[in-house]
């Protein structure tokens, strides 16, 4: 959480104080969210673990295969999450009279295979804070998500290592190419002028979905 939130910080550090106030902000809440997401990535890294979070170079080692899996079965675990949470919300909006405590959990078994226990029926929905603290918010996680694989694979193409930990260059092509133009342009052109294209889901199914 801690390195998510910072990632949020650096967006905001340095955003171009040459653009006109009302421009100096992300390009979009899913693009400060992608990088929020890439720095909380950090935890399952095993170079930052050993430069930053003071784990030893062998242990580092060895548990490098562990980390990545365990972030992957932590993406897909998520995606599944982010499109219930998505799609409910929809139906919500379209009719908010229906039993929504049905709705809830045909869709939980729909998109994750988790069933209610027998004869439930609460509000169990409800329990999701983001639902009324932060309405229509949850595609931003997921197309960050997206957007965070798609700024990974440009990073490690410009740096060539797969890490960013203890590269200043990765910082450096953030600065410039992701944070200083803020809202000068709308998200998906910023990130094709970072990566050379517009959205493409393709990376995050080549980071997680279609891994070995």
């Amino acid at each position: 959480t801690m390195l998510h939130e910072f990632g949020h910080a650096a967006y905001d550090k340095f955003l171009g104080q040459d653009l006109p106030f009302v421009l100096r902000q992300p390009a979009h809440t899913l693009s400060t969210e992608a990088i929020a997401m890439l720095m909380g990535r950090l935890t399952c890294d095993s170079v930052w673990l050993h430069q930053q979070a003071g784990v030893s170079e062998v242990e580092a080692r060895r548990i490098r295969g562990e980390m990545s899996r365990a972030l992957r079965v932590k993406q897909l675990i998520f995606i599944r999450w982010g499109l219930l949470v998505v799609h409910f919300e929809r139906e919500i909006y379209g009719d908010p009279d229906q039993d929504l405590n049905g709705l809830w959990w045909r869709m939980a078994a729909d998109y994750q295979g988790v069933r209610p226990p027998a004869g439930r029926d609460a509000p169990d929905w409800a329990a999701k804070i983001h639902f009324s603290s932060a309405p229509a918010y949850y595609q931003n996680y997921l197309l960050g998500e997206m957007t965070a694989s798609q700024l990974q694979h440009t990073l490690t193409r410009e740096t060539g290592a797969s890490s960013v930990a203890g590269r200043p260059e990765a910082g450096r092509f953030l600065r410039e190419r992701f944070f200083k133009s803020g809202a000068l342009y709308d998200w998906n052109e910023t990130l094709r002028r970072a990566t050379g294209e517009r959205l493409n889901a393709d990376y995050f199914l080549k980071q997680f979905v279609l891994a070995d």
